[in-house]
């Protein structure tokens, strides 16, 4: 018998009188500072809070587990839950509120159904079977994937196969109505995916320095009705779709220094840097842990075609991803010195501006080259951050992770000491950092935009 297995994946929003427990504020604030918090009395009485929080998410998701429900002829049950903790801006943690506009999430949870809870539900409403479910929710989660339509190439797809490809999304969107021109929206579209082809085609051949490597980018993109390529998501948007470009990796990618691009060289040097975070990965014992193989990096681009990592509020931004491949050596002998800054994109203000000159940041406006153009009111610039300030800031980050992930390890450990049955058990652990003009790292608040995501995946 085929066995039909359901996944749901709800996300719990459930407000909370704020914690009196703080971060430290070299965690929240723009500061090169990392001091040893460990044994303070501050980190102490934080982990208890957290402690408390893991305790009642954790109580809430078995406590669904094991709740009896009218199930008539629907054979479905729930294998993944979501949950999340937010950050204000003084550092008190709280589990998330519900809220008008999508806002900054420090650190998001991703409970997966024990492999024998499935077995035994996949007994009781299917019968016996050798057939094993394959457990997706890890991958969609790391790969952002969602119910949106995707359009997926390379740089190898053809603007034939590109026709092909929309053709029944270009189709179903006219029919329902969501766009009037229809040739006007596939002219457009076939147009932006050039766009993109051009500024990341030439990522294929990147050199194999770094076991860090990125496989793909993804950026939303939204039409009004007319087909009209929109700037953001607003009102009057008339169709919505994900646009995701996968590199192809070349065995023969050892190109030197001067022949890369200026976005490969940005692209390398964030690999190379992300490096510093290893220690999350490597020389992990056989025991239970949470490892890093996956980063998510907010990324724009900008008027001349160059990529930046993407700090601009309300306008869409694009994300990098990359995954550090298994027993990879590092090639250091073979590396050749990149740039010691990278760029950041974001908003060309007095405040930005002030902060660049106080910091001395170099900045240029991130125009267009079309004269066309050059009365336009400049809203972007492009912020040279420092690579040694990133550094400094990812090696807090280590700290961080090994704090989230510290508490629910322990909490599993006591609760098999006790013989309990579990049914849910914590899979990832998503931390959410927000990315400074000058480089610092810190974790995201409700007022701060997170640009970098951690996924720490539990390894058994």
């Amino acid at each position: 018998m085929k066995i039909k297995i359901y996944t749901l994946l709800m996300s719990f929003l459930i407000s909370s009188a704020a914690s009196a427990a703080k971060l430290p504020q070299a965690w929240i604030t723009d500061t090169l500072e990392d001091p040893s918090f460990d044994k303070s009395t501050e980190m102490i009485e934080l982990e208890k809070e957290y402690d408390n929080i893991l305790d009642a998410k954790s109580q809430l998701v078995e406590k669904i587990a094991t709740k009896k429900q009218e199930r008539k002829n629907r054979k479905w049950y729930l294998q993944s839950i979501k949950s999340e903790i937010e950050i204000e801006s003084v550092g008190t943690i709280g589990i998330g509120a519900f809220a008008s506009v999508k806002i900054a999430t420090a650190v998001e949870f991703i409970w997966n159904r024990t492999k024998e809870s499935m077995r035994k539900l996949q007994q009781k409403y299917y019968g016996a079977s050798d057939v094993s479910t394959v457990d997706k929710s890890v991958e969609k989660e790391i790969n952002g994937s969602s119910d949106q339509d995707t359009i997926r190439f390379n740089s190898a797809t053809s603007t034939p196969d590109l026709e092909k490809e929309i053709a029944p999304f270009v189709e179903a969107s006219f029919k329902l109505g969501k766009i009037k021109d229809k040739k006007l929206f596939k002219t457009n579209l076939i147009a932006k995916i050039n766009d993109y082809q051009k500024v990341l085609s030439d990522l294929d051949g990147m050199p194999k320095y770094t076991p860090w490597w990125v496989y793909k980018f993804q950026f939303d993109l939204y039409f009004d009705a007319s087909g009209k390529v929109l700037p953001f998501m607003s009102v009057g948007v008339g169709v919505g779709l994900k646009l995701e470009w996968y590199r192809i990796r070349k065995k023969n990618s050892d190109k030197s220094v001067k022949e890369m691009s200026d976005n490969s060289k940005f692209i390398m040097a964030m690999a190379q840097d992300f490096e510093t975070l290893d220690k999350l990965t490597l020389g992990k014992k056989k025991k239970a842990h949470y490892g890093l193989q996956y980063l998510k990096v907010g990324i724009g681009i900008g008027a001349k075609g160059q990529l930046g990592v993407a700090k601009l509020k309300g306008h869409l931004i694009g994300s990098a991803f990359f995954r550090r491949a298994k027993n990879h050596p590092n090639n250091k002998i073979r590396r050749v010195k990149l740039n010691n800054t990278f760029p950041i994109i974001d908003a060309y203000n007095s405040e930005n501006l002030a902060y660049a000159k106080e910091n001395s940041i170099e900045v240029e406006p991130n125009v267009s080259s079309d004269k066309s153009r050059i009365g336009d009111r400049i809203k972007s610039g492009i912020f040279k951050a420092s690579r040694a300030n990133f550094r400094k800031g990812l090696k807090k980050a280590i700290k961080m992770a090994n704090f989230w992930s510290r508490v629910p390890l322990r909490r599993q450990a006591k609760r098999i000491a006790r013989g309990k049955e579990q049914h849910f058990d914590l899979k990832i652990i998503e931390l959410e950092l927000e990315v400074y003009l000058r480089g610092t790292v810190g974790v995201a608040t409700l007022e701060g935009i997170g640009v970098l995501e951690l996924f720490l995946v539990k390894q058994s």
